[in-house]
C-alpha cells in the first residue's frame, strides 16, 4: 500500500523547518498525506515529483500539496525553508480550498515576494509560539494560502457544479462508475452534466473518470508491490486482461511495462 502520513496536533496546524545541512541530499519515499501542506524554499535545489510530474526546486520556491496526492522530494545539501501542515478544520473557507485544489503546485517567487512570504510564515510561527488564540493562527494561514492562490497558475477553471462533479469522482472513481450515476447524485441530467463538463474542462465526463482511474493505477503500480490482478480488482475491473488492455489504450504500454519503466 502507499504510505500515508497523518497530522497529529491539537490546533490542526503544524509548522516545521526544512533544513538540509549535514547530508548531501534528501530523497524521501513516495507517499501521500491525510492533510494539506504549504511550504517554501528560501534556498533549494532538487526535484519535487507530484503524481509523475517533475517540478524543479529552486531558490524562492513556494509549493502547495493537496491531501491525497502522491509525491516524493529530492533535495540537495543547503536547502532550507518552512512548511505548514494543516487539516480541513484549520481553514473555514471552502471556496479558497476549492480554488487551491485546481492550482498548479509550484510558484517561483522573486526576491521581493519571497520576503513577504517569509514574513507571513514568521507571523504564524510567532502566534503559535506566543500561544495566541487559534483565530489568529488560522487567519495567518488564510493569508498565506490566499497569496499562493493569487500567484499560482490554474490547471482548470471550475465552478460549483464542476467542483461537485470532480469531488464525486475523487471519492467514487472505479471501472463501474457511470456518467448516469454521477448525474443522478449531482441532481443533473446526463446531457446537462456532459455539456457543462465539456464546456468548462474541454473533456467529456467519461474522459475525466478514465483519467482518474489511470492515475490511481499508475500510483499503485509505481508505489506498491500489488500484482496487476490485485490492482485491477481494487479498481473494480472484473477481468485482469481487460484492465491491461484498458491501461495500454490510455498509457501506451502494459501495466507491467509501466511498472518496470517508472522504477528505473
Amino acid at each position: 500500500m502507499i504510505q500515508v502520513h497523518s497530522l497529529h496536533t491539537a490546533l490542526d496546524i503544524s509548522l516545521e523547518t526544512i533544513a538540509l545541512k549535514e547530508e548531501d541530499v534528501y530523497n524521501n519515499e513516495p507517499h501521500t498525506h491525510s492533510f494539506w501542506e504549504i511550504g517554501f524554499f528560501e534556498k533549494g535545489q532538487g526535484v519535487h515529483t507530484i503524481d509523475f510530474i517533475d517540478y524543479p526546486i529552486q531558490d524562492g520556491t513556494l509549493y502547495f500539496l493537496k491531501k491525497g496526492i502522491v509525491h516524493t522530494m529530492f533535495r540537495q545539501k543547503g536547502s532550507f525553508g518552512k512548511v505548514i501542515l494543516f487539516s480541513d478544520e484549520a481553514l473555514d473557507n471552502s471556496d479558497l480550498l476549492q480554488q487551491l485544489v485546481y492550482s498548479k503546485p509550484h510558484v517561483y517567487l522573486n526576491a521581493e515576494k519571497l520576503v513577504f512570504v517569509k514574513q507571513l510564515f514568521a507571523q504564524l510561527s510567532f502566534f503559535k509560539e506566543a500561544k495566541y488564540t487559534s483565530n489568529f493562527i488560522r487567519q495567518s494561514l488564510h493569508l498565506i494560502l490566499t497569496f499562493f492562490e493569487r500567484h499560482a497558475s490554474k490547471s482548470i477553471l471550475v465552478d460549483e457544479k464542476i467542483h461537485a462533479f470532480l469531488q464525486y469522482i475523487e471519492t467514487h472513481f472505479s471501472a463501474k462508475l457511470t456518467i448516469e450515476e454521477c448525474a443522478t447524485n449531482l441532481n443533473m441530467s446526463y446531457q446537462k452534466l456532459h455539456t457543462e463538463v465539456q464546456k468548462k474542462l474541454g473533456k467529456s465526463p467519461l474522459d475525466i473518470i478514465q483519467e482518474r482511474i489511470i492515475l490511481q493505477a499508475k500510483r499503485l503500480l509505481f508505489n506498491t508491490q500489488e500484482s496487476v490482478k490485485e490492482i485491477a480488482y481494487s479498481l473494480d475491473f472484473e477481468d485482469t486482461s481487460y484492465f491491461s488492455k484498458y491501461f495500454k489504450n490510455h498509457v501506451g504500454c502494459s501495466p507491467i511495462q509501466f511498472r518496470l519503466d517508472s522504477r528505473k
